[in-house]
């Protein structure tokens, strides 16, 4: 039986050995030393993220060293309003009430985050009516000011200079925060104003 087992592996024919032309694969090479060791690497890194980090911090510092440019809608708004007292005589009423009144409104919408400028009138007033930012002689105040200029605006009504001296002298005042004529030209009683 074993005799018969030994006959058969004997007819299996097995691979023969492959030609000497067939080129044989590469031996593995041994791992390659790296030059540093494995830690001087993640120091590089560490170091190159810490100047990225340090760069971006000076940066910031001086960008925040800059002088602060932010808004002053009060004072903006005195300064384009006192530039207009000389032209309230020469110019005609009706672009001078509409450039009083945009100034007016650009001034409230940003101090106190009220939509004055896409409102009508009407809109607007009924907005300020509920809001604790203004009391009761502002609102009174801006209630005169915007019928008065609804009427030379819309009914197209007659103004004459005085009445554009009047409109100037309503909206400096709201601006001013009710002290009329109390604070002085260059507009430093602005700062003694209402918060927005």
């Amino acid at each position: 039986m074993i005799a018969s087992a030994f006959s058969l592996l004997a007819q299996v024919n097995l691979p023969a050995a492959p030609p000497a032309d067939v080129p044989q694969p590469e031996p593995i090479l041994p791992p390659v030393e790296l030059p540093w060791p494995a830690a001087v690497y993640w120091a590089i890194g560490a170091g190159a993220l810490l100047v990225l980090l340090g760069g971006w911090m000076l940066w910031r510092f001086l960008a925040n060293r800059r002088p602060n440019k932010r808004r002053n809608p009060q004072r903006e708004a005195l300064e384009q309003l006192q530039s207009m007292q000389n032209r309230s005589e020469t110019m005609e009423p009706y672009p001078f009430s509409i450039a009083v009144s945009d100034v007016l409104r650009r001034y409230i919408s940003l101090a106190y985050r009220v939509a004055a400028e896409q409102r009508t009138s009407p809109e607007f007033l009924d907005e300020v009516s509920g809001s604790p930012h203004f009391t009761a002689q502002e609102r009174e105040l801006l209630k005169e000011f915007l019928e008065r200029v609804d009427l030379i605006k819309f009914a197209r009504q007659e103004a004459s200079p005085q009445e554009s001296a009047l409109l100037l002298e309503q909206a400096l005042a709201f601006v001013r925060g009710g002290k009329g004529d109390q604070s002085d030209q260059n507009g430093q009683g602005a700062e003694e104003g209402r918060a927005a």
